[in-house]
């Protein structure tokens, strides 16, 4: 019979307490230090879960399954209790004080009530305390329950200043309530977290009695394992038990006890599976005569295997057998915890020292519930992404997989790959290299709009269509130098890139047809990935972009190419909807955030977000290795190996698009120039050479210079270069700092070379404030008038209201010619020159 127990409302807590008529749904992993009213008691370390209890409608009868998030657990108290300002901060509607003390009760009145259902929970009173009755609820009814509620909210820090503040900004400093649009609010997102503060949590004096009571008065465990009330005696002393299970292992009795023991596992295993096969042996405990196995009965066996696989793959092409149907799950998944650090250096191939400092500047704010069953759907509850502006520069290039492998099972050939210079990665993977215009709309869509996009002079690159998308999005697409490969920081994480799905490939045996996917995953790693680079001082990639916190919950459960059962909603009964498949990493664009890519059996790639690693005894077991042999040989004819791409035959339903890839211009005196994929120059230390920085400023920049005896416009076209093939000078973003030389290229055609600082100083003497360019004005040589526009002589006077006569004065219609410095001239119109030249046009105003 269920023990039911009291859920009560208590104003002195400040977190949610659950005791052992609570379902825990899983554990935080976090405890919190629970300190009493007094410092003369210690305090005590209390785990942190989330729960669920079961309410029944006292007037319908109806089951409602409410859930309670980060609530400490007290497996030794009976009722629980819930904080009202903790309720009220997810929403509900806490109305807690008794209809007895109510001048006009309603049915409103002492009830918790939930305004988006309109479902209402009256409350009781328990002497002076409300309260209302619940009971642990069952796993099956946890799983075919349809009304879940949350009680309290995901996320709340008890200790945050922003509540008390919030509530004294309410009243002016008469007492008067102060009106909406004036009130002074501070979100919780504007205040920084205090994790020891978080940690020390409270409860009040009554509850930390009370779990000091139970916890001295209980030891005795629950659920404990039953075992036979005899004790047995010590086998060199008991010579009849000896000889009888010399006889047969069923006459001794503790052999016995133990077989039944098996057979009773077996019998709970294939039930939970679905198995209706009876024995049909004489008796229930068999034994196995070795002797009776023969070499010729083994080659025989695995000619039978070769020949079912053969007809399995025939029958599956055919269409005549649905793969799904054999490859479903035979047994159940386990309870899966949050990802610890030797965990995480497993499957993302790094150290532990390296995992633990990930794990503290990550998340994991998705975790799979404890229930092994794959009996429903997982939530689709996730976070949309916000799109905005970047204040960094990104390097873009493209890289290339070879031509021997063919196309990848989408059709890719190419990636493009954006890339920060603190290591934040993105790629695009591309069916050819004129898509890049559609990669960088990708790009400016999912990760926003960089202060500019640095790359190379490849002529997909440089595009008018990507200049010009560039302009509207507000960004600048800088073209380095032409030779300077060095230049581009995308280069050397290419290089990175390919080395670890290189890796990947190899380890896992995967088909090379999926490499495209491997990157993706790669980068999403490298990008959360905490790196000992003095640039990210001690975070990783994607919050030194972003200034979020990244959270790693679809990518720390899974290798690449891992084995999955996930669950398939088409399969009918009696077949089983968990089937057998390979994880290629968390799906894009398809699915919530949990969501991950499935190798299906039949070759087919599908997003599914309910899914499981192997059990350990899944991973042992003879028809599971069997089952996967059968798995991976179907794949292998559809998609190769990680050796042997596929073959033409399984590969002439992928488009060709060898028409639509960017050629560079070649003819009989021309050749077609081609970037050799080598590695960048370094010294005898290790330290680059020629290595450009992020942006330089004065390239491309036009300036006035000194030629001869005049001022001419000059553009800086390139660094000049030393008798040794060197840059020569230094770089710095401080132009007093700045030791390069630069050559400028003038509109006669001539080339001279100039230090940075004496371009440096030619600029700023020629900008405003501002940074706007200015020129000296020599003389005014002309001027003119525009008969449409300007007032004739006639009209030169007004009239007053009063009846006077006053003379216009305007400029309207007027212009001068204006020569410069620098021996151009332009008509200037006359208000124009009068804001910026005043002394030399005041005589034209008249």
């Amino acid at each position: 019979m269920e023990e039911s127990s009291r859920t009560e409302l208590d104003s002195h807590a400040n977190m949610p307490v659950v005791g052992r008529n609570a379902y825990i749904i899983s554990e935080t992993g976090r405890v919190a230090d629970v300190n009493p009213f007094t410092p003369d008691y210690d305090s005590m370390m209390v785990p942190i879960v989330d729960a669920a209890v079961l309410y029944e409608c006292p007037y319908d009868g109806q089951l409602y399954i409410l859930v309670i998030r980060n609530a400490l657990h007290v497996p030794s108290m009976q009722n629980n209790l819930l904080p009202p300002f903790v309720l009220r901060e997810a929403g509900i509607r806490v109305k807690d004080t008794p209809k007895i003390q109510t001048i006009e009760p309603t049915e409103e009145d002492h009830s918790i009530y939930f305004p988006e259902t309109d479902f209402r929970i009256p409350l009781s009173l328990w002497g002076m305390f409300s309260y209302f009755v619940t009971s642990k609820p069952t796993a099956l009814q946890m799983m075919e329950s349809e009304d879940v509620y949350l009680l309290t909210p995901s996320r709340m820090n008890p200790y945050c200043d922003s509540y008390a503040t919030n509530e004294e900004n309410m009243l002016d400093c008469e007492g008067n309530m102060i009106q909406r649009k004036d009130r002074v609010r501070i979100l919780l997102s504007d205040i920084q977290e205090d994790v020891a503060m978080a940690a020390s949590v409270q409860v009040s004096s009554a509850e930390a009695k009370a779990i000091d009571t139970c916890l001295e008065t209980s030891g005795a465990a629950y659920d404990e394992e039953a075992h036979p009330c005899w004790e047995p005696i010590p086998r060199a002393a008991d010579e009849i038990s000896s000889v009888l299970a010399g006889v047969s292992p069923t006459l001794d009795d503790q052999i016995l006890y133990g077989r039944l023991i098996e057979q009773a596992d077996l019998g709970r295993f294939k039930a939970s599976i679905g198995s209706t096969n009876a024995s049909r042996s004489e008796y229930l405990v068999e034994t196995v005569d070795d002797e009776s196995s023969t070499d010729d009965d083994m080659s025989a066996s695995e000619s039978d295997e070769e020949e079912d696989l053969e007809e399995l793959y025939e029958r599956a092409t055919q269409g005549k057998i649905d793969l799904d149907e054999i490859m479903v799950s035979a047994a159940h998944a386990g309870k899966p915890k949050g990802v610890d650090p030797s965990h995480l250096s497993k499957i993302w191939k790094i150290d532990l020292r390296t995992a633990e400092r990930t794990l503290e500047v990550v998340s994991q704010s998705s975790k799979r519930t404890h229930d092994p069953k794959l009996s429903r759907n997982y939530g689709t509850n996730d976070r949309m992404l916000r799109y905005k502006r970047i204040n960094e520069y990104f390097f873009m290039d493209t890289f290339f997989a070879t031509k021997k492998a063919g196309k990848s099972s989408r059709g890719h050939t190419c990636c493009q790959l954006f890339v920060t210079d603190k290591g934040f990665i993105y790629v695009v993977p591309m069916k050819s290299k004129a898509e890049v215009l559609q990669a960088v709309k990708q790009f400016a869509k999912e990760i926003g709009v960089p202060d500019a996009i640095i790359c190379d002079m490849a002529g997909e690159q440089t595009s008018h269509a990507l200049k010009r998308f560039c302009q509207e999005i507000g960004t600048a697409l800088r073209i380095l130098e032409e030779g300077t490969p060095w230049a581009n920081k995308a280069e050397l994480y290419i290089g990175l890139i390919k080395e670890a799905v290189r890796k990947d490939m190899k380890e896992s045996d995967c088909p090379l047809v999926f490499w495209d996917y491997c990157v993706e995953r790669r980068a999403r790693i490298n990008n959360l990935t905490a790196k000992d680079i003095f640039k990210l001082h001690g975070t990783n990639a994607h919050t030194a972009l972003t200034g979020e916190e990244g959270d790693i919950s679809n990518l720390c459960q899974y290798k690449w190419y891992d084995w999955c059962y996930f669950r398939d909603q088409k399969q009918k009964l009696p077949f089983n909807r968990e089937v057998l498949g390979r994880v290629l990493g968390p799906a894009k664009g398809e699915g919530n955030e949990m969501a991950q890519w499935i190798l299906k059996a039949n070759g087919k790639v599908i997003p599914r977000r309910s899914s499981r690693p192997l059990k350990v005894d899944e991973i042992h077991s003879v028809t599971e290795i069997k089952k996967r042999a059968i798995f991976d040989g179907l794949i292998e004819r559809r998609w190769g190996t990680s050796i042997n791409p596929p073959t033409q035959k399984d590969a002439e339903d992928a488009e060709s698009l060898d028409d639509k890839e960017f050629e560079e211009y070649e003819d009989e005196d021309e050749p077609r120039r081609i970037v050799p994929d080598i590695e960048d120059s370094v010294d005898a230390n290790g330290k680059l050479l020629n290595q450009m920085p992020a942006y330089d400023r004065i390239l491309n920049s036009e300036v006035s210079l000194q030629l001869g005896e005049n001022m001419t416009v000059g553009k800086v076209t390139k660094r000049a270069i030393g008798p040794d093939g060197t840059v020569a000078g230094t770089y710095d973003e401080n132009p007093c700092l700045n030791t390069m030389i630069y050559e400028v290229e003038f509109p006669d055609g001539q080339s001279k070379a100039y230090a940075a600082n004496v371009i440096a100083e030619n600029m700023l003497t020629q900008v405003d404030s501002d940074g706007f360019s200015r020129t000296l004005m020599e003389a005014i040589v002309d001027y003119r008038k525009d008969e449409a526009s300007a007032v004739p002589m006639t009209d030169k006077y007004l009239t007053t209201t009063s009846g006077q006569q006053r003379m216009r004065k305007t400029t309207v219609g007027w212009k001068l010619l204006v020569k410069w410095a620098d021996d151009s001239e332009s008509w200037i119109p006359l208000k124009d020159m009068k804001e910026s030249e005043r002394p030399s046009s005041l005589k034209h105003e008249a």
